[in-house]
């Protein structure tokens, strides 16, 4: 029988439709929980705000304390979750707790804390000292986890992988598949557009931000930002669902690894260990060492589109499994025990 937690939570971080914390408001809701969330920033930045963002941050984070403070003074939680927390420093932290003594503070970090490179906006050296502060700090890799365990008590630290919505991931109503030869999903950087570039003699369609800041390829159709409702339309289109993971995830994993395989795509993501002990390679997805792997890979699966069908629906039955209401009880458990 599954233990029910009525307790009320506080998520600070976005409150877009798509954003991880906004996943995990609708896990904590499935599992009967008060929550809400506190939104610090939208993930969309407009022209004005990437302004304030890279010019004037100082006294963004100022604001945002002042009001982060203000709203937990005049409300109690059992329980606030805090996603990544650029604004943060120590002395406030120790405030926060101060003024909310019976309320556990946990730290969800999607990115490697330990790059503290300013113009990245993944991690910064208040936020870093904090960690020790946090009652829980969840994270998605295992070997982050082990290098986190060198310098804070073990028990704060807790492994946490990604999963998926089933409210946005599913698979797509599009009747005509396989479009595309290959779909990619995701934000444009150099080492994406390289692999990208390099693909030249297939059809493929691409869907993210930033890829017009490079040369536009001929073999490829770009939508820009999409939505999950289109990004399953995509993948039903394509015969093969790329999945490429940027450095800071080559031995781990990230959200790609379990939305693609729930909106039904075949995945050929980059091998690693972590990927692998969810979805068995040459079982449920596909993986690849380097970019002649890669290429291989992918002529192997158009030459024989029926072969690899069993592949894609074991993908699709196995991210079951992965899921962010599972991830929400795990937390609750963890916990209140």
């Amino acid at each position: 029988m599954i233990k029910k937690y009525k307790k009320k939570i506080l998520l600070v971080g976005s409150n877009e439709f798509f954003s991880l914390e906004k996943m995990y408001f609708r896990a904590f809701k499935k599992a009967q929980c008060d929550v809400s969330i506190f939104k610090i920033y939208n993930i969309n930045k407009n022209l004005f705000f990437r302004f304030i963002w890279k010019y004037l941050r100082f006294f963004f984070f100022i604001y945002q304390r002042h009001k982060l403070s203000k709203y937990i003074n005049k409300n109690q939680f059992d329980l606030i979750i805090i996603y990544k927390g650029l604004y943060l420093t120590k002395r406030f932290l120790k405030y926060l707790k101060k003024i909310s003594k019976e309320t556990k503070f946990v730290n969800i970090y999607p990115d490697d804390p330990f790059d503290k490179d300013y113009y990245k906006d993944i991690s910064n050296n208040n936020l870093f000292t904090c960690i020790k502060l946090f009652d829980f700090f969840f994270i998605y890799s295992q070997k982050i986890k082990k290098k986190l365990e060198l310098i804070v008590p073990k028990k704060k630290i807790i492994y946490l992988p990604f999963a998926h919505d089933p409210t946005i991931h599913k698979k797509s109503n599009f009747s005509y598949k396989n479009l595309y030869d290959i779909s990619f999903i995701g934000t444009a950087d150099k080492e994406r557009y390289n692999i990208i570039r390099q693909l030249k003699d297939y059809t493929i369609v691409i869907g993210g931000n930033g890829w017009d800041r490079y040369k536009q390829l001929k073999n490829v159709v770009y939508l820009g930002a999409i939505n999950s409702q289109l990004s399953a339309t995509v993948i039903s289109k394509s015969t093969v669902s790329l999945n490429l993971l940027r450095k800071q995830n080559y031995d781990s994993h990230n959200m790609r690894t379990f939305e693609i395989p729930a909106m039904g795509g075949l995945m050929l993501t980059k091998r690693s260990t972590e990927q692998n002990n969810f979805f068995k390679e040459n079982i449920d997805c596909l993986m690849y060492e380097n970019f002649k792997d890669l290429n291989n890979k992918i002529k192997l699966v158009l030459k024989n589109k029926s072969k690899f069908e069993k592949i894609k629906n074991n993908g699709y039955k196995l991210s079951k499994k992965y899921t962010y209401l599972l991830n929400a009880r795990k937390i609750l458990k963890l916990i209140y025990p």
